[in-house]
């Protein structure tokens, strides 16, 4: 966008503005983090402000849409907020299924307006979900539900389509949910998200069977499951472990190759029944699981027979 000020520029005018600030909150400023080559506070109400201004910048910006998007985009979007979805996508139990901390930081990668993000930044309440997408109007709806439900720690990024825009380092799970096909270059775009993991941290991918179902795109659009598994391996990672609660979707969870799992062990950990994703660097001990029994019908648990191939 011509004239528009660069992101150095507009982080410090949000710096000197916050010289107003009470004590306390400045005293919050000594931690903090490098996003796009600027250090921002990861701490105190100063930390939105800065990244959302920044978001701005980024939404002034041309960038091309998605070309495996669908031609009418407001249809789309009604099929991806209908509240039938919740039957087969299952997100409350997905996002418990992920056992976030209260301060984590997540990654929600082609975050559509928002059906997994809202639910995220309600499990992190101290915490920060980056809304990631490269098309503009899907975060413009995920903007009207922030402002209609007053969530204060989402912040929407309108990505490129090889870089979702992601501080390094800082991620105690990067989620991607039916938007592994979307990846043009997949190992350079891999090697880009395992950057913003934190130590510890976990790619998580969600995604439809490579075959004919009720939902979701043609057969031919889709990934099977053996093919992510290859790419994601060959990019650094290893498969953690599995979930099999989805009816239409492999629920993969991997960590960076070299890592340590949250059990102390490096080998998968498919059939616990007491798992969740493991720790962010900031957990000194393992809690309690998160895939607790619930009192209406069927809970979330981790595969221990072998998947489709597909």
């Amino acid at each position: 966008m011509a004239g528009a000020p660069s992101v150095e520029r507009v982080a410090g005018r949000a710096l000197r503005w916050n010289r107003g600030l009470a004590p306390e909150s400045r005293k919050q400023q000594k931690h903090s983090v490098r996003f796009f080559g600027v250090r921002l506070p990861a701490r105190g109400s100063l930390r939105l402000r800065l990244l959302l201004l920044l978001c701005l910048v980024l939404l002034g910006a041309e960038r091309p849409r998605d070309p495996h998007g669908p031609e009418d985009l407001d249809a789309y979007i009604r099929r991806l907020e209908d509240p039938k979805r919740d039957e087969y996508q299952k997100p409350d139990e997905v996002v418990r299924a992920l056992g976030l901390e209260e301060d984590d930081w997540v990654a929600d990668v082609g975050c559509g307006p928002g059906y997994f993000t809202r639910r995220l930044a309600r499990a992190v309440p101290r915490g920060l979900v980056f809304a990631v997408d490269i098309e503009p109007r899907q975060l413009d709806r995920l903007i009207e539900h922030l402002r209609n439900e007053q969530i204060r720690n989402v912040v929407p990024v309108l990505a490129a389509r090889d870089d979702p825009f992601l501080p390094e380092g800082r991620f105690a799970v990067v989620l991607v949910v039916n938007t592994y096909h979307h990846f043009d270059d997949r190992p350079r775009y891999l090697r880009k998200l395992a950057r913003a993991l934190a130590p510890g941290g976990r790619l998580v991918v969600i995604d439809y069977f490579k075959r004919p179902l009720p939902v979701g795109p043609s057969p031919e659009h889709k990934v099977a499951r053996k093919t992510v598994l290859r790419e994601v391996t060959e990019a650094g990672f290893r498969l953690e472990r599995e979930f099999d609660f989805l009816p239409y979707q492999y629920f993969l969870v991997f960590s960076p190759a070299g890592s340590t799992s949250p059990a102390g062990s490096t080998s998968r950990t498919r059939t616990r029944q007491d798992s969740n994703l493991g720790t962010s660097p900031r957990r000194k001990s393992m809690r309690k699981s998160s895939l607790s029994p619930e009192p209406r019908g069927s809970t979330p648990r981790l595969s221990s027979e072998r998947r489709p191939a597909s």
